[in-house]
């Protein structure tokens, strides 16, 4: 029933007039309550996240060692190519101290590890020298500066790791590969079939094993911790806000992991191009050529079947194409070299000498523009 007003207007009568008196208040609770979900689970999130980083941490802190050896069992076991009777993944064996192989890629590490405390050590003083020279408004405004404190900051604290022990650990595996983690900082993890199958040479294995020393340098693996644990927060919100019941959660969950891996896979190509970079920068302050070592990605594609030119990067690869990646590194050995490093002349012949006596030689400071920004 309509009732009419003495200014002639016509207003809703009954339920459908009470409807449209209340509808912006209903519209502003339906929103704030809404936020208010995003709100609590992104608090619930964190907090999970928080108390298991505190747990983590007082675990950590009650026996070190203890912990550090369980650390690298799992990593050990993300090396898994083989499984038990029972069905479960079994723990690939160590190649023994002893074992050629790991004296080959002991004998590069050293040599390459040394390299990195040279390349952080002249980073440092860049970094210095660039906050005892600057001036505001000339180089910059005190952001600029403050861009610079935080890089030194990283590159102090990247001395640190540096100057520590490393233990390489070369495991028997058919699959190449290497790897570091934060989690297992001094550790290099190598895969023995870059050696045995591939039949890297101490080039391409410097190549290897500065590359990942970069990731380590540059806190690549810290960074991909942050953004995985990031990115499930932020789908644990959404998909918690816009399904109340769960139902949609459940079978968009093999989507979501998609998602997950193509929002990450730019970034961490992104990673791996920065580490090439300074891990043919280390290769080459070790006095190694770096106009070979980048033949190992050549190698790996051929293992791949993504030698050809019809090979394309799909969008969730995690790396560059071997190839790809062999051709830049090629351009940038023409000015990243050893050539280029004046403690290089020689190098080879002072360096086993100094095996043969069991002495620890040093670099000079004669790193010319490899060490530049």
């Amino acid at each position: 029933m309509l009732s009419s007003t003495t200014s002639g207007k016509v207003k809703p009568s009954g339920f459908k007039g009470l409807k449209e008196k209340y509808k912006k208040t209903y519209r502003t609770l339906t929103t704030v309550t809404f936020l208010w979900r995003l709100v609590r689970t992104a608090t619930l999130g964190f907090g999970i996240y928080s108390a298991g980083r505190m747990v983590g941490i007082a675990e950590y802190a009650k026996d070190p060692r203890d912990m550090e050896k369980q650390l690298t069992r799992q990593l050990l076991m993300g090396c898994a190519f083989e499984a038990d009777e029972s069905g479960n993944p079994k723990q690939p064996e160590l190649l023994r101290l002893s074992h050629p192989t790991h004296k080959r890629v002991e004998d590069v590490g050293d040599r390459i590890v040394k390299a990195a405390r040279v390349l952080s050590e002249a980073k440092i003083k860049s970094r210095l020298e660039r906050l005892k020279n600057f001036k505001i408004g000339k180089d910059g405004d005190i952001s600029d500066r403050k861009t610079i404190e935080a890089e030194l900051k990283h590159w102090e604290k990247n001395r640190k790791m540096c100057k520590g022990t490393w233990t390489y650990l070369v495991v028997k595996s058919p699959v190449p590969n290497a790897f570091v983690s934060d989690l297992t900082p001094r550790k290099i993890f190598v895969h023995s079939s870059i050696v045995e199958s591939l039949k890297a040479s101490d080039d391409e294995l410097a190549m290897i094993l500065g590359h990942e020393i970069s990731h380590l340098l540059h806190g690549h693996t810290a960074q991909r911790h942050r953004n995985q644990m990031t990115g499930n927060i932020i789908l644990l919100v959404l998909l918690s806000a816009l399904d109340a019941t769960g139902l949609f959660t459940l079978f968009a969950l093999p989507f979501t992991n998609y998602l997950q891996r193509l929002m990450t896979s730019a970034n961490s190509r992104e990673h791996e191009e920065e580490a090439d970079i300074t891990g043919l920068k280390i290769a080459a302050l070790a006095c190694y050529n770096t106009h070979a070592g980048p033949e190992i990605f050549g190698k790996l594609a051929k293992m791949s079947g993504r030698d050809g030119e019809d090979a394309i990067a799909g969008w969730t690869d995690t790396h560059p194409l071997p190839m790809d990646r062999l051709k830049n590194l090629k351009e940038k050995s023409t000015e990243i070299n050893c050539d280029n490093v004046g403690h290089c002349h020689g190098f080879l012949e002072r360096y086993m000498e100094a095996r043969r006596l069991g002495m620890k030689r040093h670099y000079s400071e004669s790193v010319g523009h490899l060490t530049k920004d």
